[in-house]
């Protein structure tokens, strides 16, 4: 196991989800031993409970990947790691009984097997992991998975003297710093920075987005512990807001394409009577072509051209230049009432149907399902510095500037988000960004 931790964190994390399955397995070969009166009802419905068991792993591993169990942190089981294994267990077998009793095969499952098996569960899984943190602390102590950190201004809480309290977290104090410039120069010897709330500024900004390999933890002021959501797991009376090394975020971008790929192939054929219905009215009631295309920039600042169904008149971009005056969003050009937009252009804009021709782009490789919105090329004046990171990667046909108020938002905040996306995606973010995208379209927060 101690050689799981040396340059090999993906196997360490593959043998906690081995453990939690096995552990899950043994509570309930467990419960079905002390029973042996049940053995019999159990095994004439084995199919059915085999099912119900399959369903609840898959089920059990979801939440705890939610409550954080998964999650590449530095502390080692404590009590809030066992409160996240108490939520999941409840939840699953909360589950698991509304499915019994739907199923009527309560009488063929006692009520005795399902309390000793959801108390097995909690107490393996949670002995389980003690043993895997007793030698998580072994390893670091023998200098193994030890982390190099740089402390970065004066008023941080003291924080050196509560690293050397807690050697279990195997950090390495490699340099004390105030300076920006040296700071810079030394982060090729660092894996994390701690950094007080009050040193960020524009600098600082720029610095901790140009380098992605590195973990940064922010030391948060008094005020900010009370509006932003800080994580106290690591120091219980020195909180930190983490901002994580974007590794993982960048391996999901493989499988992001590959999900790209087949929704949208799936999206052009269960939406074609729809695009067919558009394709008619818009033929019918308004002269000139059925897509609008026009430039924009993509990831790592290329241009391609997006497809929209069109919802202006012809001439519209002609037309743009004598209302520059008018525009109402700092660095992107909106009008609430553009008179450019025909009738049928403001169905579609309202509902949101002129931007699912941009599922062609997703098929083709310009755009995301999710992502950062597309920009245009004379938008690019506004974007300077740590704004341009967020041409990183691809566009998206939506993302957080969608559900988040899309163009009531001022242009830096709308900037920050799209940012946030590119450090944090995942699976489950985008699941997130998609179910929210319905009811934000349906109460048109912001939209024009």
């Amino acid at each position: 196991m101690v050689n799981l931790l040396s340059n090999k964190k993906p196997y360490y994390f593959l043998s906690l989800y081995l453990s939690d399955v096995s552990m899950y397995l043994l509570a309930l070969i467990i419960s079905f031993l002390v029973f042996t009166d049940s053995h019999l009802t159990i095994l004439h419905e084995g199919q059915m409970h085999i099912r119900l068991a399959l369903i609840m792993m898959f089920l059990l591993i979801i939440n705890y990947t939610h409550h954080g169990l998964y999650d590449d942190k530095r502390n080692t089981f404590n009590d809030n790691d066992f409160m996240a294994i108490i939520y999941s267990v409840t939840t699953v077998f909360f589950i698991s009984f509304i499915i019994i009793i739907a199923f009527d095969i309560f009488n063929s499952v006692p009520a005795k097997f399902f309390l000793l098996s959801y108390l097995l569960l909690i107490i393996l899984t949670a002995g389980a992991r003690i043993m895997l943190s007793k030698i998580v602390i072994y390893a670091r102590n023998k200098g193994v998975d030890i982390k190099n950190f740089i402390l970065f201004g004066n008023d941080t809480f003291d924080l050196v003297s509560k690293i050397d309290e807690n050697k279990a977290l195997g950090y390495k104090l490699v340099k004390k710093t105030n300076s920006i410039s040296e700071l810079e120069s030394s982060l090729n010897q660092a894996d994390i920075v701690f950094i007080s709330r009050d040193n960020i500024n524009s600098a600082m900004m720029s610095l901790i987005l140009k380098n992605n390999h590195i973990t940064w933890k922010i030391i948060p002021g008094i005020f900010n512990l009370v509006i932003e959501d800080i994580n106290f797991d690591e120091f219980r009376d020195c909180p930190v807001m983490n901002i994580s090394s974007g590794n993982a975020a960048q391996d999901y971008l493989k499988k992001k394409r590959i999900i790209d790929i087949i929704l949208s192939s799936l999206a052009l054929v269960v939406l074609s009577p729809l695009f067919l219905v558009v394709a008619i009215i818009m033929k019918t009631t308004m002269p000139g072509p059925l897509f609008f295309k026009h430039k924009r920039i993509g990831k790592d600042m290329k241009e391609f051209t997006i497809y929209k169904f069109r919802s202006m008149i012809i001439g519209a971009d002609d037309k743009k230049k004598q209302m520059l005056d008018q525009n109402e969003v700092k660095g992107l050009f909106k009008i609430k009432d553009d008179p450019r937009i025909t009738k049928f252009g403001k169905i579609l804009r309202k509902t949101c149907i002129d931007e699912l021709a941009q599922i062609i782009n997703i098929f083709k490789g310009d755009m995301s399902i999710v992502g950062p919105r597309p920009h245009l090329k004379d938008e690019l004046p506004s974007f300077s510095d740590w704004r341009m990171m967020r041409f990183n990667i691809k566009p998206g046909l939506t993302g957080i500037w969608q559900i988040s108020g899309r163009h009531q938002l001022n242009f830096d905040k709308a900037v920050l988000y799209d940012l946030y996306y590119i450090k944090h995606m995942s699976f489950f973010l985008d699941v997130k960004i998609i179910l929210k995208t319905i009811p934000a379209i349906i109460f048109s927060g912001g939209r024009w």
